[in-house]
């Protein structure tokens, strides 16, 4: 537990293997019936439940661990969603408990009546020592819940880098071995999670690269960039790259470490507009710096000059921009070179 008591403190930050083809949480309960129930594991804490193994050899705590209420969820779900301030303090020893009382990590995938995994709830409420020790365990970072959203989704529209950190660096052979997970093998060479979900798109029609650049934050963007494949995956309501939103957000400091990574220069939206383009047509509404240095950055790349067709604009795109304006007046805040 050394380890991850001193993440709970540093904030720090791992990797989780394939995708279970179990597809809801009864299928998930049903395959565990047939685990062998779990040896002794020594308490940590105190969870609320009975996990006593010295009464018998074949307890079944974990059974009351997972039971689902009214809305599905778990003594996993309710106590990593708490708010009490001691009580938090407390959850990575209970949570421990929990994990060491689990027969099979396909428990920890069973979902509430939101879709969501333990997992998607602790990333909620940004807790980086229990999503990482669950991650250890062998959740999953990109199972989606009924509003298409992943741990990943959520880590990175939060701009949380130790929260995404928890759900993407690798596993070491050190934390497994904290945990004491002896009922099932998580190893470091036998990940649970691949992380090849990165383009993937949620409610918002975002990807985890669009809600990073929404968050603000350069460095989960960088992140990210390290694990994608595909830079240019365009979101659902305009057909926007990641380049086009760090152009739209006037964030050139995002705009250039994506060209670093290899975004395309050209890439269009719906409407045929490259990033070049878009920042051309908020010159009009209002000069800045931001956008002057966003005009270098792309030409230097190798930005084409906007046909004059792509420069014209009907009254729903320029509604569209208005729009945009008012939100480009928080987010100009947070631009930086």
């Amino acid at each position: 537990m050394e380890r991850f008591t001193k993440l709970q403190d540093q904030q720090e930050a791992p990797d989780s293997g394939y995708l279970s083809e179990l597809q809801s949480s009864s299928d998930v309960a049903s395959s565990a019936l047939s685990i062998a129930a779990p040896q002794a594991a020594e308490p940590s804490g105190d969870s609320g439940i009975n996990l006593d193994y010295s009464r018998s050899q074949s307890s079944e705590a974990w059974k009351e661990i997972y039971k689902q209420d009214d809305n599905g969820d778990t003594q996993l779900h309710i106590r990593l969603a708490t708010v009490d301030h001691e009580n938090r303090k407390q959850l990575p020893g209970v949570l421990l408990e929990y994990l060491r009382a689990t027969p099979h990590p396909d428990l920890l995938e069973i979902t509430n009546d939101w879709g969501q995994t333990a997992l998607h709830v602790a990333c909620e409420h940004e807790d980086v020592t229990c999503a990482r020790m669950l991650v250890c365990a062998g959740a999953i970072a990109n199972r989606a819940d009924s509003m298409l959203y992943t741990p990943l989704h959520i880590a990175s529209g939060k701009g949380n880098l130790m929260l995404l950190k928890a759900l993407v660096d690798p596993i070491t052979t050190e934390e497994v071995s904290d945990l004491g997970l002896t009922l099932y093998g998580v190893s470091p060479s036998a990940p649970r999670t691949k992380l090849a979900e990165i383009s993937s798109l949620c409610s918002r029609g975002m990807t985890p690269m669009h809600l990073a650049i929404t968050s603000g934050n350069r460095q989960v963007l960088q992140e990210l960039l390290n694990l994608a494949i595909d830079f240019d995956t365009r979101e659902l309501l305009e057909g926007r790259t990641a380049l086009h939103l760090a152009a739209d957000l006037r964030r050139p400091d995002m705009l250039r470490l994506l060209l670093e990574y290899g975004a395309a220069v050209d890439g269009t939206d719906y409407s045929g507009r490259t990033a070049l383009a878009r920042v051309l047509q908020q010159r009009p509404i209002q000069a800045c710096e931001e956008l002057d240095l966003m005009d270098s950055i792309l030409r230097a790349h190798g930005a084409q000059e906007p046909e004059a067709d792509d420069m014209e604009s009907d009254p729903d795109d320029d509604d569209e921009d208005e729009r945009h304006q008012c939100s480009f007046q928080e987010c100009s805040k947070v631009a930086c070179c």
